[in-house]
């Protein structure tokens, strides 16, 4: 058999192999994944456009809701016309559908304190509604009017755009007739 110096040094190799081999039990930084995307990758310009039905709405709005969603969503209006198809509110004006009533079918505004989902507000330029929205459907031309329209990717909802002087003037959210 061995000696006791002989087991002594077997033991104390064994053991110092043990302590090399798992680092004196300090825990080393893994090493850097490698990286597969390339490094400065910026998010694509269409996730900002109307590529989602999302975008179709004004605030919290969107054409197509219930008069009990609607409330639930923005509140009470400040008025309402006689014949309840208009509510009006302080940034903005609601129209409810004549064929189905207590649904909204136009949200629209003047003002530049709501916004569309992807932030497009009155009173900002042209380059930026083509910017989040991409190419128009549809254009008309007035004299000094400039009329945008994006079409829903299921078509059941329009949104349009009154620009005058490169500026936004009036945004119009609505159903598809």
């Amino acid at each position: 058999m061995f000696d006791s110096s002989r087991k002594n040094f077997l033991l104390a190799a064994i053991f110092s192999s043990a302590i090399l081999l798992t680092g004196c039990g300090q825990d080393k930084p893994a090493p850097a994944p490698q990286q597969t995307e390339t490094p400065a990758a910026q998010p694509e310009k269409t996730s900002d456009r109307v590529s989602q039905a999302d975008n179709f709405a004004l605030g919290k709005v969107s054409p197509g809701m219930s008069e009990e969603e609607l409330v639930k969503a923005v509140g009470e209006p400040k008025s309402k016309s006689l014949d309840n198809e208009e509510w009006h509110y302080e940034n903005f004006k609601i129209e409810f559908d004549d064929d189905k009533p207590g649904i909204v079918d136009k949200v629209s505004t003047l003002g530049d304190k709501v916004t569309t989902p992807n932030g497009v507000a009155v009173g900002q330029s042209l380059n930026i509604l083509i910017e989040k929205f991409g190419e128009p459907a549809k254009t008309d031309d007035d004299s000094a009017e400039r009329e945008f329209t994006f079409y829903s990717p299921d078509n059941r909802k329009e949104i349009e755009f009154e620009v005058v002087n490169k500026k936004i003037v009036k945004i119009t959210c609505k159903l598809r007739d």
